[in-house]
Parts: C-alpha cells; structure tokens; sequence
C-alpha cells in the first residue's frame, strides 16, 4: 500500500505559496472610518475640581474634525492629543488637560475625576444620576455608555459622545498617521452608521451639594451617625429651654408680690414710704407736738392721755421704701423725751 502522506503535504504547501503570490494587497488608507462606539481602556485617574463655567474660544464651536490613524480611523471632535507629543487643549478646561492623557495608536485615554463639575459653555448634561453624578458632553452629542463599569463611583467613565452623520454628508477632516498629520480632506458619510465621536467630562455636579441627593466617592456619615446626631441636638435643645424656664420660674418666686391697685409697687418691709412719692396721706406726730388733749396754760391737772392711732388712708397708694429714705418724718432715735409721761403742771 503506497503512501499519499507525502505527495498530499507537498500539494498542500505549493498551493499556499501560489495563494500567497496572487492575493491582493490592502489597501493604504481606508474610505469609511470604523463606525461603532470606541471602547476606551482605564487607568489611572486624577481628581480636579472645576467651579466655574468654562468658556472655550469660537473657533472650537467650529467642529473640528480628526480622522485618527489606522485601523480605527475613527473620527473625533476637538481632539486634545491626536498623536504623541502634540496637544491642542484650548478647547478644554485646564484641569482636564491636566488629568488626560491619550494612549497612543488604541482608542484609550486617560480622563480626570471632577468633584465638582460645572459643564463648559457649549455642553450639555447628557446624564445625571440621583446621587448627583453627571456626565457632560458637547451640544449636539449624546452619550452611550460603557458596557462594562470600570468604576462604580463613575458609571459614564469608559463611555463615549457620539453624533450621527446624515447620509450623504461631507465633512472636512484633518487626517493623523501613526505619529503627525497626514493632511485633509474631506469625508462623505456613506453610511447610517458614520459617526464622529466626543471625550465626556464626569463628575458631580456644582450644585448637589444636599447629604441626600450626593454621595462622594468613600464619604463621611452613615445615615444612622446622621440620625443619632440630630436626636442628640434635640434632646440638648429641650434640656436649655427647660433649665431657663425653671430660672425663670425661681425668680419670679423671689419677687415681692406687687400690690393690687394697678400695679403699684409693694410696700417695704419696713413700712414706710419714700418722701418723694404723691398722693400719700399719713398722720403723724411732730416732735413739737404733745400728746396732751389739755392746754398747759389753761390750769389745773392734765393728764397724759394715749393719743389716738392714726391709720393710713385707705386711699393712699402703697410705695416701697428705697435703701435711701430710711430717715422719715420721725427719726427712729427719738423717744418722746421733751414731756415726760408723768408730768404734772403746778398751778
């Protein structure tokens, strides 16, 4: 039995060889860009903050095109690093170009964190998420995701801006090889599919600064530390304003209590009334006064009589007696020592 093992292996072989030597070279350049949406690598990030709104110069709402170099041939608004060692970043905020970086000959890149984010002048918010989280995209441009989530705090991060061509469009383009531009041209969009894609800028937004509308990446309190400090201040709120009212309440015990006519103030202590209150009628005993209800120069035998006790009118209005007026009519020291009380006139 012969074998076929040899000649079959050589047949094989030589029609390789003739394939190989008839097959039609590839072509340099490509027609149509690669259409779809580029899916980006994930690196290392930078965190910015951006406050303000950012206004980049006119010439950047002219839609500057780059056709990128081969194979992707992919087609970008305003790109900052088109190829190594060229940056064209005015059209971007400074603390972007801070944080890009575009990886060289793959659609990847490198994007800055924003917390927060305001959008530039000329974009729009293509997403917002409930905790605060936006991504920004150009006016005109909407968002596609990334279908797999590099990082949880930025759900957009990995995803692209991207506007349809109408069929049978022409755009002028600036076409980039591996390592400079190449020249330009023009591009007929041959296709629904034709595309142009846009970086997106991510972040939270400006204005969401509410605990419940924004979580930060790795934030502070949970919502049960949130809840006991609130208790916490409440309980120490009820504590104040009872301690002041019990203090309030002692010093109003503390108080003489005022008369009832009209509020007039309490009488003192000591009864008396300060010389220059009105409108108090008081009977008193001048020290030249006696307390004989007989003349002495009239004769015979007076005797000492207990002179009548005066009341206040019941009319007169109480006052309290000031630290000052402690002197009144009768001093306290007198005695009566003028007349003794067993005084008896001779005739």
């Amino acid at each position: 039995m012969l074998s076929l093992a040899g000649p079959l292996v050589a047949a094989l072989a030589g029609a390789t060889a003739v394939a190989a030597q008839t097959k039609t070279p590839a072509p340099e350049t490509a027609p149509t860009p690669t259409t779809g949406t580029p899916v980006f690598s994930v690196l290392t990030i930078t965190l910015q903050a951006l406050t303000t709104k950012f206004t980049p110069p006119p010439k950047c709402m002219e839609s500057h095109l780059s056709m990128m170099s081969p194979p992707k041939y992919e087609i970008w608004l305003n790109e900052p690093q088109p190829v190594p060692g060229e940056t064209h970043g005015e059209c971007y905020p400074s603390e972007f170009m801070q944080g890009y970086k575009s990886m060289a000959n793959s659609s990847s890149s490198i994007a800055p964190f924003f917390k927060p984010l305001v959008c530039p002048e000329g974009w729009h918010t293509a997403s917002e998420w409930p905790n605060g989280y936006i991504a920004c995209c150009n006016s005109g441009y909407n968002l596609v995701l990334p279908t797999t989530t590099a990082d949880p705090e930025r759900p957009a991060y990995g995803g692209t801006c991207y506007s349809n061509f109408l069929v049978g469009q022409t755009v002028n383009v600036t076409k980039y090889g591996p390592s400079s531009m190449s020249g330009t041209g023009l591009f007929p969009a041959t296709s629904v599919a034709d595309q142009a894609y846009a970086h997106l800028m991510d972040g939270y937004k400006m204005d969401a600064n509410s605990p419940s509308s924004v979580r930060y990446p790795h934030s502070g309190l949970n919502g049960g530390a949130i809840a006991g400090i609130v208790i916490g201040v409440v309980a120490a709120l009820i504590a104040i304003a009872l301690a002041v009212f019990l203090l309030f309440r002692r010093r109003r015990q503390l108080q003489p209590q005022a008369g009832h006519d009209h509020g007039a103030p309490a009488v003192a202590q000591s009864g008396y009334a300060p010389s220059d209150q009105t409108n108090v009628q008081k009977d008193v005993i001048s020290p030249t006064t006696t307390a004989y209800s007989h003349d002495p120069s009239a004769g015979g035998n007076a005797q000492w009589q207990q002179p009548p006790s005066h009341e206040l009118d019941p009319r007169a209005r109480a006052a309290e007696l000031e630290s000052a007026h402690l002197q009144g009519e009768l001093e306290s020291n007198w005695h009566g020592h003028e007349l003794e009380s067993n005084y008896q006139r001779n005739h």
